[in-house]
């Protein structure tokens, strides 16, 4: 390692003899800006290095600081998690080969119920806050044994917490130990946060309000002296807009009206009985979703009632409810807290600019049409502002993160933040891009001749790419009309086995498919035909030959909905509003599903952008820039597109 380079005190945490290029640049960054508490994004690809050159950089800033600061990394999938504990191992191991005298732990927590062995909360809880709420009750009534054993057993509790803090653990190595020794793995998590200093864990647990507060309280951190990494940030926006965002169903009404009925509560009974007439007038008249006046809807929903006392009361009795089908060993779940808690986002947030109301059809898991009322949220800095603001320092990194400003200003980052884009690594020879003319799926262009024309391409890159192809089209809508217009038999003609992701498929169905697809690479090849957007477009990584090449038939645009319209409204109508609501939001989608055949540096992969408008230079600037750098432009003529594919092949 060339020693000039970094800082000494980062040398001693960096386990690795060779820096990679440009990992001097962000770490020396990283430290700088940290130590005058500011905020750094990183755009950086896969193969960079990006974990192990965080936390080496951090690390330091951490030892040094003489206030006690904690490291809390986010992560959107417990993959991720288990990578930036291996990563944080690789550092421990590093500095005890060394002979540094360094106390260093971490740890990575699972969601609120993962993290619990209770039948009723497995069961039972469908979302953290609920899990933290039926872990509450059944502990106040010691019914819960493993909470119990932590009191009958102190001693193999001391044990067991003496030995875990002196490494990195991930999730799964607590859950196992607990399950042995029947502790209640969240408790157990709770004693041993204090001696880590890093955290690994769930967008959850600081991005929502509820969540973050038991959870600084557990971890006994000011968010002052925690030091935020997130990592995929180019997530966090819509998870930020997902948690400010509320909704009830059709069904949720019905259900909440079967609670009073039950608690013979007729007051209650005839406000469900007003509300789902209200549904049903408003499902006459949309074909998707309609905006609606938060203030006029209140006076429908609530005519002659002290709407502040009537919502409380709702939630009163939701909460008597729940602890009612606890003490019965049922489901505890209250639609009535639901539709209380619901309404009372609604009123106090009726006069916000930054949260649209509308109500939206969809379809249940059924296939029934149905109705739902949605609070959405347009600004992620609602959720973002409280926690940016008071944190000692930030750092968001992503390879799907450009245009870095945009990121920066859609969740209010200081204007003092650093910013860096890191070039790609990876070696020219390994990576093919190509685009080609006359190629599109907006909605005009949508006919039968554009869909063959897509299908021939496709099948020339599919014989061409030696062995795994991955197909991922702009939308269900796309694919369903290469599919009625033949790809499907195409495809099946190639010597490939063809996988077909489709929608309402579970997650170990999917799991299944997606194993026999990569079990396709060792043979003569398959082919993935799924969506961008969709889980094996974004959740899954396919180095080698597990996927030689990426096919995007189309940019993955949203439908122009009336949310859309009311996020490009919010900040002004502006290129800036299409841009945070329209064009960063397909152009990440379609750099994730480019990018899935490309994970390590080793890599070779072609990239086939099936749509000339990746080709131009205003959308250009939204693809990363491992993509945009290498773009070769074809003419949309027959054998063209499979000859450069070959060359690259040879």
């Amino acid at each position: 390692m060339n020693e000039s380079k970094i800082p000494p005190e980062v040398k001693i945490f960096f386990p690795f003899p060779k820096l990679r290029a440009g990992q001097d640049l962000v770490i020396n960054n990283i430290f700088s800006g940290l130590k005058e508490e500011k905020h750094v994004v990183i755009s950086a690809p896969n193969g960079f290095g990006k974990t192990i050159t965080v936390l080496s950089s951090v690390l330091p800033i951490l030892k040094e600081n003489e206030n006690n600061l904690r490291i809390i990394y986010l992560c959107r999938t417990h993959v991720q998690s288990q990578h930036v504990i291996r990563e944080l191992d690789t550092v421990i191991n590093h500095i005890n080969r060394s002979g540094y005298e360094l106390n260093l732990g971490g740890i990575s927590l699972r969601g609120r119920s993962s993290m619990c062995f209770h039948p009723q909360i497995l069961q039972y809880a469908q979302d953290p806050v609920n899990a933290q709420l039926m872990c509450s009750e059944l502990r106040k009534m010691n019914r819960c044994s493993y909470d119990l054993n932590l009191k009958e057993y102190p001693k193999q509790l001391e044990k067991l917490l003496h030995e875990l803090p002196s490494h990195a653990i991930d999730a799964t190595e607590l859950l196992e130990i607990c399950r042995n020794q029947e502790f209640c793995p969240y408790q157990v998590s709770k004693f041993v946060l204090y001696g880590m200093d890093v955290i690994v864990g769930s967008y959850q647990w600081l991005l929502s309000p509820y969540i973050r507060e038991f959870f600084l309280e557990n971890i006994g951190t000011p968010l002052n002296n925690v030091i935020l990494i997130l990592d995929e940030a180019h997530n966090v926006p819509e998870v930020a807009r997902e948690i400010s965002s509320d909704q009830i169903t059709y069904f949720s009404v019905q259900q909440m009206i079967r609670e009073a009925e039950a608690l013979d509560l007729q007051p209650i009974i005839d406000f469900g009985i007003n509300l789902l007439e209200i549904m049903d007038d408003l499902q006459e008249k949309i074909t998707d979703e309609i905006p609606i006046s938060p203030q006029f809807t209140l006076k429908k929903v609530f005519p002659n009632l002290d709407i502040q006392s009537f919502i409380r009361q709702l939630i009163q009795l939701g909460e008597k409810w729940r602890k009612l089908k606890l003490t019965e060993g049922r489901n505890p779940r209250s639609f009535l807290y639901s539709v209380g808690t619901f309404w009372l986002n609604w009123f106090l947030n009726q006069n916000s600019k930054s949260y649209f109301f509308c109500a939206s059809n969809f379809f249940t898991r059924t296939g029934n049409e149905s109705i739902k009322l949605e609070i959405v949220s347009l600004d992620p800095k609602d959720i973002l502002l409280p926690l940016i603001g008071q944190v000692y320092s930030s750092i968001s990194m992503s390879g799907t993160i450009e245009p870095i400003h945009y990121y920066s200003d859609i969740i209010g980052l200081p204007e003092t933040s650093i910013e860096l884009s890191i070039p790609s690594p990876f070696p020219k020879e390994n990576i093919l891009v190509l685009t080609m003319k006359n190629l599109s799926t907006k909605g005009s262009s949508r006919n039968s001749e554009m869909y063959k024309k897509y299908i021939l391409r496709c099948r020339e890159a599919v014989d061409a790419i030696p062995k795994n192809v991955g197909i991922f089209t702009a939308s269900y809508d796309v694919l369903n009309g290469l599919i009625k217009n033949g790809i499907l038999k195409e495809l099946k003609s190639t010597e490939k086995k063809v996988f077909y992701e489709q929608p309402n498929r579970s997650s170990n169905q999917n799991d299944l498919m997606i194993a026999k697809y990569k079990r396709s690479a060792s043979k003569k090849g398959g082919v993935l035909l799924g969506v961008c957007s969709g889980r094996n477009a974004e959740g899954e990584d396919f180095p080698g030959d597990l996927m030689n090449g990426v096919i995007l038939c189309g940019v993955p645009f949203a439908k122009p909905t009336a949310r859309i319209k009311a996020i490009i409204d919010y900040y002004g109508g502006s290129q800036r509003g299409k841009d945070y609501a329209y064009n960063m939001p397909a152009f990440r989608r379609a750099n994730q599903a480019a990018g899935r055949p490309i994970r390590t540096l080793t890599d070779k992969g072609a990239i086939i952008l099936l749509d000339y408008r990746y080709n131009l230079p205003f959308y250009k600037k939204f693809l990363t820039p491992w993509l945009r750098n290498r773009i070769i432009s074809l003419p949309d003529e027959t054998g063209v597109l499979a000859k450069e594919i070959r060359k690259f092949w040879k």
